[in-house]
């Protein structure tokens, strides 16, 4: 994993590409780093444009299929603060 004196963090549920990041009060741009398919569920990492911050987000594999994430690829991540617990590691 690619941490160093990058911040990580892991919410759930943070919300990674689709419409449901519409809903969302926390939205940042950021670029995929890394993705492991875990049957039901694709955990993604994404770097955010501050080049300190990763996310750890695992997206159903359904929403997956439709927008491919990929390292290198721009997505938007995102979480409601009042429905996510974030933790920094």
């Amino acid at each position: 994993m690619i941490l160093g004196s990058k911040n990580l963090l892991k919410g759930k549920p943070v919300i990674v590409g689709g419409d449901p990041l519409l809903l969302v009060d926390n939205k940042y741009e950021g670029e995929v780093l890394e993705v492991v398919y875990q049957g039901e569920f694709v955990e993604v990492l994404v770097c955010l444009k501050d080049g300190e911050t990763i996310l750890r987000a695992n997206v159903d594999s359904r929403i997956h299929q439709r927008h491919r994430f990929a390292p290198g690829v721009s997505v938007q991540a995102g979480w409601n603060s009042n429905r996510s617990n974030i933790l920094t590691a």
